[in-house]
């Protein structure tokens, strides 16, 4: 909420940058299409205590990234900062390290395999489980 309350939304990205959203490399890069970003007025507690779908999703994102490895990230933003590196990479390691903005391998491997299946569908081929 507190997110929130700071003037932060979830809203679609203005330019959809180009993401890689992959673990392997055998995949191609995926648009972002959900960005946070500031918001010129500060929502009131009305509008955030309001169930919404974007603020559900703020919600979650945060929960599985930073609920779920806080201290993994703060140990490297840590480490890096007595390093001197500068803010935004720091962030975006920390991104894309410790807190696995990406996805597992694990999730990876299951997208692969339900669209092998999805187009083996469309072709009109079956598939034994």
């Amino acid at each position: 909420d507190s997110l929130l309350l700071r003037g932060w939304a979830v809203q679609r990205c203005p330019e959809t940058p180009i993401v890689s959203t992959n673990v392997d490399a055998d995949s191609a890069a995926q648009p972002a299409v959900w960005c946070l970003q500031e918001t010129v007025a500060n929502p009131t507690m009305r509008d955030v205590d309001t169930y919404s779908v974007r603020n559900e999703a703020a919600f979650h994102a945060c929960e599985q990234t930073i609920g779920r490895y806080g201290q993994e990230i703060a140990a490297l933003v840590a480490e890096r900062k007595e390093e001197g590196g500068s803010l935004p990479d720091i962030l975006r390691a920390a991104c894309h390290g410790p807190a696995k903005c990406a996805g597992s391998a694990r999730n990876a491997r299951r997208k692969k395999r339900r669209q092998r299946g999805a187009r083996g569908v469309a072709a009109g081929k079956s598939q034994e489980l």
